[in-house]
């Protein structure tokens, strides 16, 4: 019976890109435009790094995207 009383719960949770962008579901003056996310950054360097050949592959550039 506590199906339909937790499903609003449940749709409120969803998997967010970034720190900023849940931040920014609370705090409406943050525009998660005007930030980075720095790891995001740092792991598709790294992952440049570990996979070149996949990145050539596919394109990607060394650069800030």
């Amino acid at each position: 019976m506590n199906k339909p009383a937790l499903q609003p719960e449940l749709n409120r949770r969803q998997w967010l890109l970034n720190d900023i962008a849940g931040l920014s579901r609370s705090v409406t003056e943050i525009d998660p435009s005007k930030y980075v996310d720095e790891q995001a950054e740092d792991g598709y360097a790294q992952a440049l790094e570990k996979w070149p050949v996949m990145g050539r592959l596919m394109g990607l550039s060394k650069g800030p995207r």
